[in-house]
């Protein structure tokens, strides 16, 4: 593809974990879609400083990408791309918009403070906004690598019909990458406060490789036409963590465009690499926003007993599991999803 395609604003979230970043960015430097910029939002980690300098090291050539020589994925981030990489630098809300500057290829923003997922990703789609009248964001986890033709292969279906809002990739687990995390999303079942992502766990042999209908899209690969957030509007940022993605997804389907999952578009994904697996943290917010995101979308009858059986169940499985600690938590985010003021 050529520079006549349409630009592509990639947004990755770091906090307090410049590695993951640094790999995923040396995946996304060596791929084929050419007309593309990298924004990196700093998300106010605990030492904002040292992780802006870690990664601006790594763009200057002063740090080098290592991984396991076992590693099955380690072609996609070694050798090293070439350096330096040219970088500009901004604090949030603080963007020059000179022209001239279009030429850079990779932006960091230093958050002002960590509001969550969907407030880190928003300070790079307002700068994507700001920058260009048309093209794309793509909400890329800072725990993937991709694959070099992963990003083609998404711009070239979203450019097929004009009707497509968003689309997403197949997600394959980086520590296991001949086995499915999501197919490009998945479906909901309010009644049962479940949303599920598609060919989770099965083995990747081709099974999904054609057209899917999905309810929404994960945001580990998430590629939004930025026509369609002018009119659905950025993330909503009271999810913090989880359900952003679900509920932007809706807003965009709402709006009037469809959503699309392109089987060709491979994606690596280190799961809950940011938040832990079945932390306290991640049971918390599941729980709370899955209230919030039923009270929003559905009707009192799903929203109560789907609130409920999603409730019962995380709770039956805490006590166990003797996890203890999680079912503080989850009783914490029922009760204050419930009181949430939407």
């Amino acid at each position: 593809m050529n520079k006549e395609n349409p630009v592509v604003y990639i947004i990755l979230t770091n906090y307090n974990n410049h590695k993951l970043t640094i790999e995923c960015m040396e995946s996304i430097f060596r791929n084929n879609y050419d007309n593309y910029k990298v924004i990196v939002v700093e998300n106010a980690s605990k030492n904002q400083a040292y992780e802006i300098k870690m990664l601006k090291m790594w763009a200057e050539g002063h740090m080098n990408f290592e991984t396991n020589e076992n590693n099955p994925l380690k072609h996609h981030s070694i050798p090293n791309v070439t350096k330096p990489i040219k970088y500009l630098e901004f604090e949030e809300n603080y963007y020059n918009f000179d022209k001239e500057l279009f030429k850079y290829k990779l932006i960091f923003i230093k958050a002002r403070t960590n509001k969550g997922f969907a407030a880190g990703c928003n300070i790079g789609i307002r700068y994507a906004l700001e920058k260009s009248e048309n093209g794309y964001i793509w909400l890329l986890n800072n725990d993937t690598v991709i694959d070099k033709d992963a990003l083609i292969h998404l711009v070239n279906i979203a450019e097929s019909n004009q009707n497509i809002g968003a689309c997403g990739s197949k997600l394959l687990y980086y520590d296991k990458p001949d086995t499915i995390q999501a197919i490009g999303g998945g479906t909901i079942t309010p009644k049962y406060g479940i949303t599920k992502h598609l060919g989770v766990n099965e083995k990747d042999i081709g099974q999904y490789d054609k057209e899917i209908d999905l309810d929404y899209l994960t945001g580990a690969s998430f590629l939004v036409k930025l026509d369609a957030i002018k009119k659905t509007g950025i993330m909503d940022e009271k999810y913090y963590l989880y359900f952003e993605d679900t509920d932007w997804a809706i807003r965009i389907k709402n709006c009037g465009y469809s959503l699309k999952y392109e089987y060709k578009s491979i994606v690596y994904h280190k799961e809950n690499a940011t938040t832990g697996k079945q932390s306290p943290n991640q049971d918390y917010y599941i729980m709370r926003n899955t209230v919030i995101f039923l009270r929003k979308y559905y009707s009192f009858r799903y929203y109560f007993f789907g609130s409920i059986i999603s409730f019962m169940g995380k709770v039956f499985n805490r006590i166990r599991r003797r996890q203890m600690k999680n079912l503080i938590k989850v009783i914490k985010a029922f009760i204050n999803g419930i009181g949430y003021k939407i």
